[in-house]
């Protein structure tokens, strides 16, 4: 699994998302993890529901996704932009309503907030199992 890390907005996202497409990867598939910024100095997000989820995703991702499979993780902003802010440009464009979520590109699949911490459907998501 290739693992990347985007902060600087949507249009930065749009264009890796853009950039892997052109790569023509057979099979791949691509997840979009949405969470609160990771503080350089402490490691963590100011999201308390991100620093309890993404153990859990990083470790099920690593463990199940295959080689060719690419995981974005992708800063909203800082909690003053996120928070109570219906303008945040990720709310707006990627119709976000929380922290974390995470999508699978070119599918209607989709964890939001305490499911990416869940250690059952985290796994069933990257595995692909339809329930």
């Amino acid at each position: 699994m290739r693992e990347l890390s985007i902060s600087d907005g949507v249009e930065a996202l749009d264009a890796q998302i853009s950039s892997l497409g052109e790569e023509h990867v057979e099979n791949r598939r691509i997840f979009v993890l949405y969470l609160g910024n990771i503080d350089p100095v402490s490691g963590e997000s100011w999201c308390s529901d991100c620093n309890l989820a993404l153990p859990v995703l990083m470790k099920n991702a690593r463990a199940i996704l295959a080689e060719n499979d690419v995981l974005i993780s992708c800063g909203v902003g800082l909690k003053e932009q996120w928070k109570n802010n219906p303008e945040n440009e990720f709310r707006v464009r990627k119709n976000l309503t929380a922290v974390p979520t995470l999508v699978e590109l070119n599918t209607d699949r989709i964890l939001v907030e305490e499911d990416c911490s869940d250690k059952h459907m985290v796994p069933m998501m990257f595995k692909g199992d339809p329930n």
